[in-house]
């Protein structure tokens, strides 16, 4: 749990919706795994 927290910079809740600032792409990553969602931070190809 203290782990979630440390890459977080900034989390401003407003009713249901939160929303989180983090110092590095691979810490929001990681958050949103954890919320559920399926994130990385490698960029897609282009074509």
């Amino acid at each position: 749990m203290k782990e979630a927290f440390l890459g977080r910079m900034v989390v401003e809740e407003f009713g249901n919706f939160e929303r989180a600032v983090f110092d590095a792409p691979i810490n929001a990553a990681n958050w949103l795994n954890q919320q559920g969602f399926n994130a990385s931070t490698h960029k897609p190809h282009e074509m």
